[in-house]
Parts: C-alpha cells; structure tokens; sequence
C-alpha cells in the first residue's frame, strides 16, 4: 500500500523526464511518484499565451483525481506553480517542497526579487537564452545549459540533459504567485536548497526563505539540478520530509466536485449572499431576504432583489437560516471512545476515559478531531471550545490544532493543563497525563504562534479544581491574562468537587477556587449541576459563565443544572454537548432540544426555555467570556458570516411546518442542515463536507479499533 503520492513539477524549458533519476527509488520507498508535463514547453500554437492558473489548473485536476496524501514538489520556476497548487488546495496537500525552486513572495516574480537583491544583470542562465524565430519564447543553448545547470553532473550526462531542453513560452517563465497565509502558509514546507546553483544563485534562495519564513530547510552541495548530481542526498530529503509530515489528507481532503477552471475555488466556497430566504433576526422570523456577505461579514439584509452582475448566490428559496450554534464544551479526541464505560458513575468513568486518553497517538487524535469537528458542523455547528485533557506530548495538541484548521470550523482550543497528580483521580488528575507546568505554558504560547491568522483561538483547559495546586493557578491565571485568554474548567458535575476540597483545604470547590483568585470573567465553569445559591452568587460576582451540557450530565447521572436560577443571578449561560464519550454524539440540535425538555421535566412546568431562549443559549450565551462577539436575538448586519442554512424538507418528520422556531426545537435534527458557511465559507453543502473525503474517513473509522 502506497504511503502517499509525489506529484513533481518540472521547471522551465524542462519536462517530466529532469525526475526520471528518482522515480524508482521514490517507489522504493512506498511512494507514488507523479512527474507531469507542463504545458507551453516545446511547441505551441501562434499566438499563445498562458497564465499561472492554467498551468496551475493542470496540476490541481491531476490532484484531485488521487487517493490518500499528496505532496507537491517543485524545481526551479516550477516551485512557483507548487506555491499556487498549495494556495488552492490547502487541506489536499499533506506538504510542498522546493528543489533549488522559486519559493517566492506573493506576488513577486523571480526579477522582482533579484532587483530587490540589487543582483547584477544578467542573473543566472538570462545572458545566454536566445529567443525563438517568433520571438513569443526563449531557447537555452545546451552549452550553457551544461555549464549553468548541470556542471555538477558528469560531462555525458550534463550534455545529455542539456539537450532535452526544450524552448519555453516567456509569458510562462514570468510568472509570479498570489498566495495567502490561511491556505498556502497552513502548509508544511521543505526548501531544498543548493548551494552551487548557478542558476538560482544561493543568496537568492536564502533571501526567498527569509522572505517567505517557515520552511524547512536541507543544504545540499549541488548544481541547479540535484536529480542529477546529488541524487541519493535529494530521495533522502524527501522522503524524510514526506515522513516526517504524516498521512494527513487520507483523512481530510477537498471533495470532488465539479468546478470552472476560471476560478475554481470561489464560485463553489465563497458566496456573495444567500438569496429569497427566511432569516431568524431580532428576534422574529423575516421571510424573503437576501443576505449580503464579504470578508465573511454579513454586510446587509435586505428584501429579495435581483442579485449583482457577477454575484454568487446560495439560493434560500424555502429554507430558513439561523446563527451558527456555539457549541460550549467538547473532548474532540472522544470520537473515537464512544459508548465508553456505559453506566458506570462519573469517577470510574472518568478512569477508564483517562486509560484511553493516556495513550492516544497523534495520529489518532487527528482522526478523533476530524470526525467529531464534522459531526458538528453537520449538526449546524459552527463554533466549538475544544477543552483538551492533559497531555504529556505536544504532538497530540498540534494533531487537534491541524484538524481544526483543515474541517475549518471556528474554534477555541484548551490547551490542557494541570500540576497535581492522583491515580484516583479523586485529588489530581492521572500521573501519565502531566508534564511539568512550565512546559506546559510554553506549548501554549507556541500554539498561539501556530493558530494565528486561523480561525482557531487558543486557551487553556483545568480538568476540575483539584487538579490544580494553588501555585498552578497562580500561574495559569497570569498566563490567561497576559494573552487575554479563556480558561474552562469543570466545575461540581458531580459533589466530589466539594467533598473533596472540604476534606483538603477546608473549603468548597467555589471558595477554593475564588480565595486562590481563579474566579474572572474569562472562565467558563462547565457542568455546574451541584452549584448552590452561594455558589451562584459568587461566580456571578466575578463574573464567569457556565457551559450547560444536559445530554453528558443525564448519561453519566449527574444530575441537572440549575440553569433558571443561573440566569437569575445575573451567569451567562452556554449551550455545550460534551465530549462522545459522555453524550454521544456532537449534534446540537438533540442537544437543544434535550436541554430545554430536561429542564421541563425537572421543574414539571412546558413554559420553560422555548425557541429564542434555547437560541441564546446555544448562539450567543457564553460569548463574551469566550472572547467571541455578541450575537442576540439571530443573524444580524456586522456579525460573523457563521451560518446554518435548514430545509425541513429534508426530513418528512418535521413537516408540515407551523412555526419553524417551534419545529426546530421540538423536531430538528442533522438531516434538516442543508449548508453550513463559516467566515463566509460553505463547509456543508447539501448536507455533505466540502473538505471532507466522507468516504475515507467512514473507511478509516470503521477500521479503528481501540488502541
């Protein structure tokens, strides 16, 4: 079985054949290498011109055609077309890399940058090109090809490659990339660079990896063609590259669909407004309005018109759209552990959980977080806090970051975090899950680094108060403060919280918590069922918001959360489902409905919690301590594009439709949710991933087994 396929991209007047001297090896060491053609090399029509997109659209429609992991490796000017493969599709390409290749700024050409360099003219093989009997190309002289690109190499096979050069269309040798650090700078790089390359000097490759940072860089003492005269040095580089950054598109690619080579991207992800829809805003359900996005803003909301030359258009017509839901409180890592120590209490259950979690691989919490961030968005989610368990390996942590980045659902990610251990977990969390605080910290602060310019926010993740020391909090809490971030803690799910630190400190849960300083008003306290009137008070006095997650704390017999009286004393309140260990799924229609019947039934009254309160709790309830804006009352000009598009249609049961608040609640599920846009963009279409090969990833889910 392949480990994954290397699509190779020649540069210019060369072809396919410049990686014949690796291609056997790359199968050798489980492989599949792709060396393609280029267009406008050799012959072509009077007349013609061409552009980095349509070369481009030659590599993605190869791309798009495999299975498994992909990488992208680009020689010479051909690294400038692997730069715009990779701006296309991110979340397909499992990493790119440059073999003495122009790895250049965005929007920069190549005597961009050697003029920037103040190069003296001519640079490299420019002095000897001659140009073709119709003046549209350029020819290289094999001389000087031998002498410029391939003086490493033996004289036979210097000249033997220089006389396979073909002529080359000029308006394909000045290209320059358009790229953006969200999709091409998400990728994993690899600079291979040469360091007696006449042709792309050196002081120009090193200028292109400070200009374009982030790469990974291998030095080899080679020509301007390695495949020939470093060979071995070369295979090596890329298969330990290819290693090194995992199989991660078997899991998480761009699903086939058919799309306009003129632009094949922003027809199909970025709409400019969902037309003729009924729109749930301030409060009240609007029939037949357009709403306008750009940026991933919503710009306007406005009666159904005819839309713009040249716009884009989801079309609403019988569908309704809501606000993305925010879903509170999740263990993405747990998709892998559901049905889990079904009926046991939550101490014994969190036992067998942490034995599970103690020994998760990269790998597969990747996975785990692939399939729990999908089963929210089809749920009509498109926010989630991820509250991460402690963990001693930072790989683990970094696995759940790419999978956030590559299903692209808006999150909060808790890093975990906690400095006291217990085998019973009754006063500590478990042994095998604790590293030392300080690295902790650290990890955090390069998560940041890595989840900038993302939709993914980080924070940090207590397990429940008595797993962490006073000391732990002190340095928890300066941390959160300095980088202006959430800290989720569970909080009296259960009495153990109490008993617990009243048998060793001398206090409840809530006082201990508050004399050591860790009640703000950037923590979010989940569960919550055993809070007492004082307990209220006080963290409504200090202003922390709760996560309220009804169908965890009924499977695990927790109790139920006194969220009337929550709301009473002045907490903000969000909707949470919970980890699928505990629930066990992501969808948070069950949840909102559960939610507001658990409730009922507890306080044997119908009037409690209907649509537009359930509504806030699962849109808007904890935003603010999130660090999220503020959303009452539904979709609003100015907020986020983070919507959920319905068609009850979809589902026989839910009709016919009185009131669509009260259907919703009462009877919705994942199969109403026909589209789903986050920052403006679908994720969900017709009920499917847009990014996701759903296929693969059942196929790789059914052939997990516990570890």
């Amino acid at each position: 079985m392949t480990r994954g396929h290397v699509v190779l991209i020649h540069g210019a007047w060369a072809g396919s054949w410049v990686w014949d001297t690796i291609l056997e090896p790359l199968r050798d060491s489980g492989y599949e290498p792709h060396a393609l053609d280029l267009p406008c090399v050799g012959n072509w029509p009077d007349g013609a011109r061409t552009d980095l997109d349509a070369v481009t659209d030659v590599v993605v429609a190869h791309i798009v055609s495999l299975d498994g992991p992909v990488f992208v490796v680009g020689h010479s000017g051909g690294g400038i077309v692997t730069t715009q493969v990779a701006e296309r599709l991110p979340h397909r390409i499992s990493g790119v890399a440059y073999v003495a290749g122009m790895m250049l700024p965005s929007g920069s050409n190549f005597g961009d940058l050697c003029a920037d360099l103040r190069l003296p003219e001519p640079v490299g093989i420019s002095a000897w090109l001659q140009s073709t009997p119709d003046g549209s190309g350029t020819i290289v002289p094999p001389e000087a090809a031998a002498a410029v690109f391939f003086h490493e190499s033996s004289a036979g096979d210097a000249i033997t490659a220089a006389r396979k050069l073909l002529p080359q269309l000029e308006t394909a040798r000045l290209m320059a990339p358009v790229w953006t650090p969200e999709r091409f700078g998400s990728v994993p790089r690899l600079y291979v660079e040469a360091t007696l390359d006449r042709s792309v000097p050196l002081v120009t490759q090193r200028a292109m990896q400070d200009r374009v940072p982030g790469a990974r860089v291998v030095t080899l003492d080679s020509d301007h063609a390695p495949q020939l005269s470093a060979r071995e040095a070369l295979l090596a580089a890329l298969v330990d590259f290819c290693a090194c950054v995992g199989p991660r598109p078997t899991r998480v690619r761009r699903a086939r669909t058919s799309r306009t080579p003129e632009n094949p991207w922003r027809m199909r992800m970025h709409p400019d407004l969902i037309s003729d829809v009924t729109v749930y805003a301030k409060g009240r359900w609007l029939p037949h309005r357009d709403v306008l996005i750009a940026d991933g803003l919503i710009t306007e909301i406005r009666p159904t018109a005819p839309a713009p030359s040249g716009a884009t258009a989801v079309d609403g017509a019988g569908a309704y759209l809501i606000p993305g839901f925010v879903n509170t409180h999740t263990h993405l890592q747990q998709s892998l552990m559901r049905g889990i120590g079904e009926g046991q209490p939550l101490l014994s259950w969190l036992q067998t959980v942490g034995a599970e979690s103690a020994v998760i691989t990269p790998d597969r919490a990747y996975l785990a977080a692939v399939a729990a961030s999908l089963d929210a968005l089809r749920s009509g989610t498109t926010t989630l806090v991820e509250h991460m368990w402690p963990h001693p390996s930072p790989d683990v942590h970094d696995a759940v970051l790419r999978a956030l980045e590559d299903t692209g659902v808006r999150a909060l990610l808790g890093r975990g975090v906690a400095d006291r251990a217990d085998t019973t977990r009754k006063w500590g969390v478990d042994p095998r899950l604790l590293q030392p605080l300080p690295g902790v910290l650290e990890h955090t602060d390069q998560l940041v680094k890595q989840a900038d310019g993302t939709r993914v926010t980080v924070g940090l993740a207590v397990p429940n108060p008595r797993s962490l020391t006073p000391e732990g909090m002190a340095a928890v809490r300066q941390l959160a403060g300095e980088r202006d971030m959430t800290v989720s803690i569970h909080l009296l799910e259960t009495p153990t919280d109490d008993v617990m630190c009243r048998e060793h400190v001398g206090a409840g849960a809530v006082d201990y918590l508050d004399t050591n300083g860790f009640l703000w008003d950037r923590l979010l306290a989940v569960h919550c069922c055993e809070l007492d009137a004082h307990g209220r008070a006080v963290l409504a006095r200090r202003g922390v918001a709760v996560s309220y997650n009804p169908m965890s704390n009924m499977r695990l017999g927790s109790g139920v959360a006194p969220v009337p009286e929550m709301l009473e004393a002045g907490i903000a309140v969000g909707l949470g489902v919970d980890g699928a260990a505990s629930n066990d799924t992501q969808d948070m229609l069950e949840t909102l409905r559960m939610g507001a019947y658990v409730q009922r039934a507890h306080r044997k009254t119908a009037d409690l919690f209907g649509f537009d309160a359930m509504m806030d709790l699962a849109t808007n309830g904890a935003n603010e301590n999130l660090g999220f804006a503020s959303r009452p009352n539904g979709v609003a000009v100015g907020g986020t594009a983070d919507l959920t598009l319905i068609r009850f249609e979809r589902d026989f049961g839910c009709l016919p439709v009185r009131d669509p608040g009260a259907t919703l609640l009462t009877t919705g599920s994942r199969q109403i949710v026909d589209t789903v846009l986050v920052d403006g963009e679908v994720l969900i279409r017709d009920g499917h991933s847009t990014r996701v090969d759903e296929a693969g990833l059942i196929a790789e889910l059914t052939a997990t087994g516990a570890p």
